[in-house]
């Protein structure tokens, strides 16, 4: 068999392949169902359970969408590495990892929930300008802590320099409908704490409209090289479309509460806090890493870190800050 077909999806009805018993449903189906004569023929099982996406003639002439064949590159080998897609022999590098190596970064930083713990956020963001990172925080900026307008200052500061950015958390979604007087649920401990923290500054009024501005821009979930960066939970549709522009400022649809809240089962937990799922982990593709904060799964105080079915790995790094516990970062090499 030749190569070329060990690296393209196996959904592409053909006569050719129809005439080799390949069954209907696989036809129609992205690389989920593999056979012993699929087998036999060589396609390895790793090809046979993810999504490939190289374009060809062929497969654009059978129907197969266009945003389909561009997105995601989602099948890592040996001879395809995830860091950028195969285009006639050569490589692609990531854009926006371009952009970052080209501004004088070497790495990322990559920060778990903070939720106002400011001095703790001063010395990630100190270190981080000290040793070229671009800092990436993964939402949840404010409530529990002692000093969410001081967390607030600094990353404003950062995205004013260019230096850093966050991801859009549930805490963050919710603070700024509460700023823009939508009726919420307040937690003393929580989103209360935020509110009269911000009353009680000067420049509360100016930090709470730059919250507004900013929470609403903020990307609910990201993709840099073969990393993943997301709050609360992940699914494969992140792979394959980039988060919705605004996505801080509309009401979450089911992927945005994916991002937010993780997978949750409508139960509630004796804790308060609802039950969640990580069956999501499993459909991390192999050679991906995901980052995420939200919930706290680490029991020694280090980012906690699984390995899934599919490959791929997560890392969960919110380790309390606010809430008793402390702030978590990994810091991440650019590759070459």
């Amino acid at each position: 068999m030749p190569r070329r077909t060990l690296l393209l999806p196996d959904a592409l009805p053909c006569r050719r392949r129809r005439s080799r018993g390949v069954p209907r449903r696989a036809l129609l189906l992205p690389d989920a169902l593999p056979c012993r004569r699929r087998r036999s023929r060589g396609v390895p099982r790793r090809a046979l359970l993810l999504l490939d996406t190289l374009p060809c003639r062929r497969r654009r002439s059978r129907g197969v969408p266009r945003r389909t064949l561009l997105l995601p590159d989602a099948l890592p080998c040996r001879h395809r590495p995830p860091a950028c897609r195969a285009r006639g022999g050569g490589v692609t590098p990531d854009p926006a990892l371009a952009d970052l190596r080209r501004r004088g970064f070497r790495g990322l930083r990559v920060v778990g929930d903070v939720h106002g713990e400011a001095a703790s956020f001063a010395h990630a963001v100190e270190a981080a300008a000290a040793l070229d990172l671009f800092l990436l925080q993964l939402g949840d900026l404010t409530d529990h802590g002692p000093d969410s307008p001081g967390v607030l200052r600094l990353m404003f500061g950062l995205l004013d320099a260019g230096r850093g950015r966050f991801l859009l958390g549930n805490h963050d979604h919710k603070l700024r409908r509460a700023l823009l007087g939508h009726k919420v649920k307040v937690q003393p401990e929580g989103l209360g704490r935020t509110l009269a923290q911000l009353e009680a500054v000067p420049d509360g009024a100016a930090l709470a409209a730059r919250a507004i501005a900013e929470i609403a821009a903020a990307p609910a979930w990201l993709r840099l090289d073969h990393w993943l960066f997301v709050h609360g939970g992940w699914h494969p549709a992140m792979l394959r479309q980039p988060a919705p522009p605004g996505a801080g400022a509309g009401k979450p649809d089911p992927l945005l509460s994916r991002a937010l809240f993780g997978q949750v089962t409508g139960r509630m937990l004796p804790d308060g806090f609802p039950e969640r799922l990580h069956g999501w982990v499993n459909q991390i593709p192999a050679g991906f890493t995901l980052y995420c904060g939200h919930d706290r799964r680490s029991a020694d105080g280090r980012p906690y870190e699984v390995a899934g079915a599919a490959g791929g790995r997560a890392v969960f790094l919110d380790t309390g800050a606010g809430k008793g516990g402390h702030l978590s970062w990994v810091d991440l090499a650019f590759p070459g």
